[in-house]
């Protein structure tokens, strides 16, 4: 039968340094009790900690390794990352190219494409990032010339979002040539979408 003891406060008996428990104990902290650290304080973890400063999940990574060619010019066309490194909830499809978000909060999200025109050169290139199929609702970076006098652009972009559970994130790509079409080329390195929730305090 477990005992309680009732006190308001517990000092170590000499020296700086307060032991709870014995190795292999576990310590608990009820569901709806909050553990406060004073400024100034340390709490060190050489053990195992869960629930104490969060895990940055939900997070994911994709990457392009294949070409979409053959592009409508000026024409804003989603990217589709059809590989996965690591998916913590199964919340990125590498068939649709969208992140549906699993859990409300503040999201950091980057992306990568690799924007080339192929024989034809571009005035305009654009990357934008969409929040339910608006491809600009959520981020965007963008590149403009006079004339066309540029092939390809690695494109990037990071941006911090407050996003809510169900919200669909999707990489969109533009280029607008002097003529004819345009291309997504495949590359882990230059093509890649992923996301992860920030902890907040």
């Amino acid at each position: 039968m477990a005992s309680t003891i009732l006190v308001d406060k517990i000092d170590p008996q000499s020296g700086t340094a307060l032991e709870l428990g014995s190795s292999g104990d576990t310590l608990t902290v009820p569901s709806g009790a909050t553990l406060s650290i004073a400024s100034g304080a340390t709490l060190t973890n050489s053990g195992t900690a869960t629930g104490i400063g969060g895990n940055m999940t939900p997070i994911f990574l994709a990457t392009g390794s294949s070409a979409q060619s053959g592009l409508s010019d000026n024409t804003t066309t989603l990217r589709i990352f059809n590989s996965e490194i690591y998916d913590t909830d199964n919340a990125y499809d590498t068939s649709t190219g969208l992140f549906t978000v699993p859990t409300t909060g503040k999201y950091c999200i980057i992306a990568g494409l690799n924007i080339d025109g192929g024989s034809n050169t571009g005035t305009e290139f654009a990357l934008g990032l969409s929040l339910g199929g608006d491809a600009s609702a959520t981020g965007h970076t963008f590149l403009k010339f006079n004339s066309g006098s540029l092939i390809r652009w690695d494109a990037n972009i990071t941006v911090v979002r407050s996003l809510t559970a169900s919200n669909t994130v999707g990489v969109y790509g533009r280029m607008n040539t002097t003529s004819g079409d345009w291309n997504m080329y495949g590359g882990t390195n230059t093509n890649y979408f992923g996301a992860f929730r920030i902890i907040e305090s």
